[in-house]
């Protein structure tokens, strides 16, 4: 299968759908990545923090695809902003993927309190003179200030920056910016969290009359998006294919203006809320459970619902002068609500997950 490609202000062409790699490694990860290869990828993306670089570079010399046929990212880390740490890093990251040059290499994030990531890009762009180390070098997660920074000391911009972009963020004026600077958007977590977005009313709807998935409706969303390259991740051989096969239908613009009306969080809440009861609902339920495994997912719908209760809250009492006592009791204790927040705020980070024991009250929580 042939992916449209896109060409890059510097002249390199890369495939408009690659493979995310984040979190995939070691031999399944090799499996993984050959398989993608197998099937038709030609772009992949990794980088220094996935500690994934060998992974993929074993994946590529076990697949029969030629090396100059394949565009390679990688990305330099926030700790080695410095000049000579960059370059030393560049260097590294091609030892542990045992590659000769990546296609592309970006800075993974300014750390503007940091202000380094000027002489971070000073040394993408002398690496990329010496020898072929880089042939194309870009950003991620950069906003427009940064990148106007960079043109103004350097005079170089980037061929591409890798942000958050899916139907909830649809980043519009980002990509605006990108378009008239002749900056290529390239989208990372492009189907958001798959688990929560398959259950959007809209996006079932427009897969059911393109007789498609909703991921295939996401990235073909992508791909019409100006020309946005993806990067979705999966390990599967049937979800890598079904979401490089894209390229037989398209998305009429009543379908693209229904998906732009996504935009905002409510509807990202709404759907992580719905999901989390359920689940709550389920387990609650189960005799074989004795507790609940919340994640920093889940975490986040207690956050946001909360923000929403307050904000409410307080609109409700402005408007119609409710007293704060009968606001309580309506919006259910907001002492308890605190109580429980607190809990999962204070044990909150990210590679922990929590486990509530199946009472009625939440704020008995162990890690």
């Amino acid at each position: 299968m042939t992916i449209p490609e896109v060409t890059l202000n510097d002249g390199i062409r890369i495939p408009m759908i690659g493979l995310g790699t984040a979190k995939v490694k070691g031999s399944d990860g090799v499996r993984a990545i050959t398989s993608a290869l197998d099937g038709g990828y030609r772009l992949i993306d990794t980088a220094y923090n996935y500690e994934n670089e060998g992974t993929v570079g074993a994946a590529i010399r076990r697949s029969s695809v030629k090396r100059e046929d394949l565009r390679i990212s990688s990305k330099l880390p926030g700790r080695y902003h410095s000049y000579q740490e960059a370059v030393t890093a560049i260097q590294e990251s091609l030892y542990r993927a045992n590659l000769d040059y990546y296609d592309l290499y970006l800075i993974h994030w300014p750390n503007p309190k940091q202000d380094q990531y000027v002489e971070a890009w000073q040394a993408l762009i002398d690496a990329k003179k010496w020898g072929g180390l880089i042939h194309s070098i870009g950003v991620s997660n950069f906003l427009p200030e940064h990148l106007k920074r960079l043109e103004e000391e350097t005079g170089v911009l980037p061929s591409i920056n890798q942000i958050e972009l899916h139907p909830f963020f649809n980043q519009e004026e980002q990509r605006k910016w990108h378009e008239q600077h002749g900056i290529v958007t390239e989208s990372w977590s492009p189907l958001f969290r798959t688990s929560e977005i398959l259950h959007q009313e809209v996006l079932q709807e427009l897969a059911h009359k393109h007789h498609k998935s909703v991921t295939q409706i996401i990235l073909r969303w992508h791909y019409q998006l100006g020309g946005a390259v993806s990067i979705p991740k999966s390990s599967s051989p049937e979800r890598q294919l079904e979401n490089i096969s894209i390229f037989d239908f398209s998305l009429g613009q009543e379908d693209m203006d229904k998906i732009a009306k996504l935009q905002g969080l409510m509807v990202v809440l709404m759907i992580r809320i719905q999901l989390f009861m359920k689940n709550f609902r389920e387990l609650a339920g189960a005799n074989s459970l004795n507790y609940y495994y919340l994640s920093s997912s889940d975490c986040e719908v207690f956050w946001l619902f909360f923000l929403s209760f307050s904000f409410f809250k307080s609109i409700s009492r402005s408007l119609s002068g409710i007293s704060s006592t009968c606001c309580g009791s309506l919006l259910l204790s907001s002492f308890d609500f605190l109580s429980i927040l607190f809990t999962l705020l204070i044990l909150s980070n990210d590679d922990c997950d929590f486990a509530f024991w199946k009472t009625r009250d939440l704020t008995h929580a162990v890690i």
